[in-house]
């Protein structure tokens, strides 16, 4: 699962720290690590999702158009940023429908997979932030 691009309900840091509980937009995030074996909850998945946003920052890695054109987002250009995350238990009440169309097991939760390249940049990113101490972290119920 790590690569996936899923719909979110993110909660970005400057709006936990004001208190807030949900996230003001669903927008497509990238998971980045999951954790399968926590000692308190050994049945469950825990997963990292990064953001993707239209806004351009130092801490983020833009996605190419053609990746985008691919995965069915829209055509402006976009980031992922590195330096905050959301995590929750998988799959978690606030993953949403990325598409209105349906496939025969249901709704799709899903754009797709980063390219490799990408997505190990992406991660590599947030590991060094994570190891630098400036790395967010947002706990989601």
């Amino acid at each position: 699962m790590p690569g996936l691009v899923i719909c979110y309900s993110y909660l970005w840091h400057r709006e936990a720290e004001k208190r807030q509980i949900e996230g003001l937009k669903n927008r497509p995030c990238a998971v980045v690590l999951t954790y399968e074996r926590i000692p308190a909850f050994p049945d469950r998945i825990v997963a990292d999702v990064v953001p993707i946003t239209h806004a351009a920052s130092r801490d983020a890695i833009e996605i190419p158009i053609a990746v985008k054109r691919r995965m069915g987002l829209d055509q402006d250009h976009s980031w992922i940023v590195t330096s905050e995350l959301n995590r929750f238990f998988w799959p978690g009440h606030d993953i949403r429908r990325a598409r209105e169309d349906w496939q025969p097991g249901g709704p799709i939760w899903h754009w797709g997979f980063l390219p490799v390249s990408l997505f190990s940049s992406v991660k590599d990113a947030v590991l060094r932030h994570r190891a630098a101490a400036t790395l967010s972290v947002t706990p989601r119920s």
